[in-house]
């Protein structure tokens, strides 16, 4: 018998979440998302857009947070991905009980789960209790190191996003940066994980360009900010086959971002 080809994603509202659901829905595959909603009123519009966008195909079910474990009870998953780990307004607190309905979903579950970390915004001490908790249970996993992603919906309150929108010098002046990929670089990657480097446990992505950072921010004529080196010694790094012009991806981005607005303004 054919396992069905169906995904969970846990904050499909994220930016990277968001991009997985198209591009599994694109594939053919059934897309089950669960939506933890923003809570910034723009940012809600914008998942809401997105939200729309994805609704359009019969293949995408979506659940709010606060009934999805009853709804996914029965339903068996290929893949599950939580893009809702750790986020720049979510507390350790906030997040702590959110993994522990994950931790339910998981125990009724065979399906692998992935992680995904923001090398922005990680809780070192969460993190680690989670990773805990999972070899514990004996629960397949892979926790996925992601540096900062641009590309189209990505979140308003974002540093490059407020530097495109506001057009100002001194938005980033506070960045932590290690690295810098284009949302379709990250898919690449996520797209092609397979059982075998699950057992990997921690991988990180890199663009492998050392002057990547510097022509995002000679084009968004910025010069503060503050470059760290990857945080992957000790994890199997993962490099993108295809990488992405940066001058016409960031090019795309403004005019994402002009059109967007106009959008959100009118409904304001």
């Amino acid at each position: 018998m054919s396992v069905v080809k169906r995904i969970l994603i846990i904050g499909v509202q994220q930016f990277i979440g968001f991009h997985l659901g198209m591009k599994y829905l694109e594939k053919g595959w059934e897309v089950d998302g669960v939506f933890i909603e923003p809570k910034d009123a723009r940012q809600k519009k914008l998942a809401e857009e997105e939200m729309m966008w994805l609704g359009r195909n019969a293949f995408f079910r979506l659940w709010h947070r606060d009934d999805w474990l009853e709804h996914i009870i029965g339903r068996k998953y290929r893949l599950i991905y939580d893009c809702e780990t750790f986020t720049e307004h979510s507390s350790r607190n906030e997040t702590g009980k959110r993994f522990e309905k994950t931790i339910k979903v998981l125990e009724k579950k065979e399906a692998p789960i992935i992680f995904l970390f923001s090398c922005e915004y990680c809780d070192d001490q969460l993190k680690c209790k989670l990773e805990q908790q999972l070899q514990e249970l004996g629960m397949p996993h892979l926790f996925v190191h992601v540096p900062t992603v641009f590309g189209a919906w990505q979140p308003l309150n974002h540093w490059m996003t407020k530097c495109m929108l506001e057009k100002t010098e001194n938005a980033n002046e506070n960045v932590f940066i290690c690295d810098l990929l284009h949302i379709e670089e990250v898919l690449q990657i996520l797209l092609e994980i397979d059982d075998e480097l699950v057992f990997e446990k921690n991988v990180f992505i890199s663009s492998n360009d050392e002057g990547r950072v510097k022509k995002v921010m000679d084009f968004l004529k910025l010069d503060r900010y503050s470059y760290s080196s990857p945080p992957a010694q000790e994890m199997k790094v993962l490099v993108p086959r295809k990488k992405a012009n940066i001058e016409t991806s960031l090019k795309k981005l403004d005019d994402f971002f002009a059109e967007i607005s106009l959008i959100l303004d009118s409904e304001e």
